[in-house]
């Protein structure tokens, strides 16, 4: 009996445009500030101009838990000084972007907050 043809590879996903990385950065984020509101008050809704500390009370230990969020579901890896320095989940997609090797740029995007 004749080995198998091998299988092609299936084609790679194509890389992530700054609106899909916008989407599912605000669904994380709001996923951990959600979990992280005290008991009896609605979370926040963050939108890609929230504070991330001042707003959505992200502060440094939620930032470091909120980094390897992001890094494991997009598949990236961010430089550690990322979530010292981003100021807002728009500094956060620019971030992830780079990272990925796919930002040329300024990026722009049409997502102001993600609809529950």
């Amino acid at each position: 009996m004749p080995p198998a043809a091998a299988q092609p590879d299936p084609p790679p996903d194509p890389a992530p445009d700054a609106d899909a990385v916008a989407r599912r950065l605000l669904e994380i984020i709001g996923a951990l500030v959600a979990e992280s509101a005290p008991a009896g008050r609605a979370p926040v809704a963050p939108t890609l101009d929230s504070q991330l500390e001042r707003d959505l009370g992200i502060d440094s230990l939620a930032g470091v838990e909120l980094g390897l969020r992001i890094e494991q579901a997009l598949g990236v890896r961010l430089p550690d000084a990322t979530l010292t320095e981003a100021r807002t989940p728009r500094d956060l997609v620019a971030a992830v972007l780079r990272a990925a090797g796919i930002a040329h740029g300024p990026q722009t995007t049409d997502v102001i907050a993600l609809v529950a």
